[in-house]
C-alpha cells in the first residue's frame, strides 16, 4: 500500500514544523502536452538504489507553480524489502509544503526494479523530486527541475 495523505502530511510536518496544507491532485483525465526540459539535482540514494527520470511532462511549457506534470522512469530498491516512491515537491517557504491528493503521485514497489509513472500539481515554491520512503522515513531520493525549480 503506498503512503495515503494522512502519512505524507505527518512526514511533512516533521520535516518543516506546521504548514498550510494544498491540494496537489491531477484528475486522470488531465493531458499533458508539454515535453519539458529537466536536469538531475541533489541525489540522496543508498548504496545499490537509483532513480532515473526519464522524462517530465506537464500542463505548462516549464515548471511552475500551479502546473500538473507527470515524471516517468526506473528506479531500483535494493535497501529495503518494500518502500514507497513518491513524487512530491519541497516547499522553499518554511510554512508550506503540505499537501493533500496525492493518489497518482506515489505507488508502492518491491526490492528490485521497475518503470513509474507519477503525477503531482505543484502547489508552491520549491523542489521537485522522485524519493523512497521506507519504514515511516524518506529513504533517499533524487530532485530535479530546472532554473529556480532545480535544488
Amino acid at each position: 500500500m503506498a503512503l495515503t495523505d494522512k502519512d505524507v502530511r505527518s512526514l511533512q510536518r516533521r520535516a518543516t514544523g506546521a504548514c498550510v496544507s494544498r491540494d496537489a491532485s491531477v484528475p486522470s483525465q488531465t493531458a499533458f502536452p508539454y515535453s519539458l526540459e529537466f536536469a538531475a539535482g541533489a541525489t540522496t540514494l543508498a548504496e545499490g538504489d537509483a532513480i532515473t527520470i526519464s522524462n517530465v511532462e506537464g500542463t505548462r511549457p516549464a515548471f511552475a507553480v500551479g502546473g500538473m506534470y507527470r515524471v516517468r522512469g526506473h528506479y531500483t530498491l535494493r535497501s529495503a524489502a518494500e518502500a514507497t516512491l513518491l513524487l512530491s515537491v519541497t516547499a522553499t517557504a518554511s510554512n508550506e509544503g503540505c499537501t493533500t491528493g496525492i493518489e497518482r503521485a506515489s505507488i508502492k514497489v518491491q526490492r528490485g526494479s521497475g518503470e513509474f509513472d507519477l503525477a503531482t500539481t505543484i502547489p508552491y515554491e520549491g523542489h521537485p523530486h522522485v524519493s523512497f520512503y521506507a519504514n515511516g522515513s524518506n529513504a533517499g531520493g533524487v530532485y530535479f527541475g530546472k532554473d529556480s525549480f532545480l535544488r
